[in-house]
């Protein structure tokens, strides 16, 4: 499928629907590892499965966003979007020296982890008239210092473009 809309195949990826290679990601039940013996390390037998799945993508993704946002200390930092990657970019935040975490989202469970397990004070952005005013009000007028894109390629959003992304 890559073919035509690209003019050239890319690799697969894991996690991304089929323009991609249709590979489940790390946080399926069962994955499909090409080349497994060589791209891949065993789990040490005193960590648990649960542990060791944010391990495979969530940690480093999260990790990796708060690192590129060369976080000082004191630092205020959002995150759009709550799910693993997201989660684990407000706590890498916060342990690189952020003051304060802010986590966008809409789902009431995932901002329930984010306020429990990051510490992060949290935007519903379907309740917000404006995440950008909101953000400015909770900062003082200054807005954050770093923003973290955790939403993920194939996020699903509302309205029009929700109904846009249903017939593709």
């Amino acid at each position: 499928m890559q073919q035509p809309i690209l003019g050239f195949p890319s690799g697969g990826i894991y996690g991304y629907t089929h323009p991609f290679g249709g590979y489940q990601g790390s946080h399926a039940e069962y994955i499909r590892v090409p080349f497994g013996g060589v791209n891949c390390f065993p789990i040490p037998e005193s960590i648990t499965d649960e542990q060791a799945l944010f391990c495979s993508d969530a940690l480093p993704t999260g990790l990796m966003g708060a690192d590129f946002c060369d976080i000082s200390p004191g630092d205020t930092v959002a995150v759009w979007g709550s799910g693993g990657v997201g989660l684990m970019a407000a706590h890498t935040s916060r342990l690189l020296g952020a003051g304060r975490v802010i986590v966008i989202d809409r789902v009431p469970e995932r901002l329930e982890l984010a306020r429990r397990h990051a510490g992060a004070d949290t935007i519903d952005y379907t309740s917000a008239d404006s995440v950008p005013a909101t953000l400015r009000e909770m900062t003082g007028g200054r807005g954050p210092d770093a923003c973290i894109d955790a939403v993920g390629m194939e996020a699903h959003g509302t309205g029009v473009q929700h109904l846009y992304d249903r017939a593709k």
